[in-house]
Order: structure tokens, then C-alpha cells, then sequence
């Protein structure tokens, strides 16, 4: 039990210091939405393609392949998450009523037009232009 009660005074400890800094990630995140997902668009897409890479087994990293994916993604940041899900459907399927309450009927009406229009008419023919 010892041991128990000294590795969650650990985990707490751990857990004391990290929020402060998540904290003030959060906040910088809000305060520059546009520099905050610029930085973390590039780093998934070139992430993301890199694992990807490596999985593949390639002998040479393709650094303009990479680069694709990186355009890709900022793409997708910028135009589809940031413009098309952060300010259009926010505008045309609001998820909470003025007493706060969920409109889960928007929701579900955002989820719909995600997957039968902007993903199958705007979403994959995007990609395959980009690949």
C-alpha cells in the first residue's frame, strides 16, 4: 500500500505541474486561433506524413511528398475547420439555445451535412487534387 500511495503522490505532483502549462497553452491557443492552427497544421501534416513514411518502409524521405501533405493540411485547417466548421455552420446549425442548452436536432443536422455534402462534393475531391 505504501508504494500504492507514493506513486499517486507522484501522479498528483506530475499532475500539479502540468496544469499551470496546459492552462497557458489553452489560453494562447484561444487568444491566436490563426498562428495556433498555422503551427499546429504544419506539424500534423509533416508528422503525419513522416510516420506514414516510415511505416511505408521508404529508403529516401520524400520531402516534396511531405510538403504536399503539409499544403494539404493547412488547407484543411484554414479553409474547411477554421471557415467552414468555425463560421459557417456555427452560423447555420447553432449547438446550444441563448439558455445554454444543447440543440442536439443542430447537431445532428451538422453532422449530416458533413458527411452527405461537404465531405463526399468539397472534402475527398480537395484531397485527390492536392495527391
Amino acid at each position: 500500500k505504501k508504494q500504492n500511495s507514493s506513486s499517486m503522490g507522484g501522479l498528483k505532483h506530475v499532475a500539479s505541474t502540468l496544469r499551470p502549462l496546459a492552462k497557458g497553452l489553452s489560453r494562447a491557443l484561444e487568444d491566436n486561433p490563426v498562428a495556433s492552427s498555422l503551427c499546429l497544421g504544419c506539424a500534423s501534416g509533416c508528422v503525419g506524413d513522416a510516420m506514414a513514411q516510415k511505416a511505408e518502409g521508404l529508403a529516401a524521405f520524400d520531402w516534396r511528398r511531405s510538403l504536399t501533405y503539409v499544403a494539404w493540411t493547412l488547407f484543411v485547417t484554414f479553409v474547411i475547420d477554421l471557415y467552414v466548421y468555425a463560421t459557417l455552420f456555427s452560423r447555420w446549425f447553432p449547438h446550444e439555445a441563448a439558455d445554454g442548452s444543447k440543440l442536439w436536432r443542430n447537431v445532428a443536422a451538422a453532422i449530416a451535412a458533413d458527411s452527405l455534402l461537404l465531405s463526399p462534393l468539397f472534402y475527398f475531391p480537395c484531397f485527390y487534387l492536392f495527391t
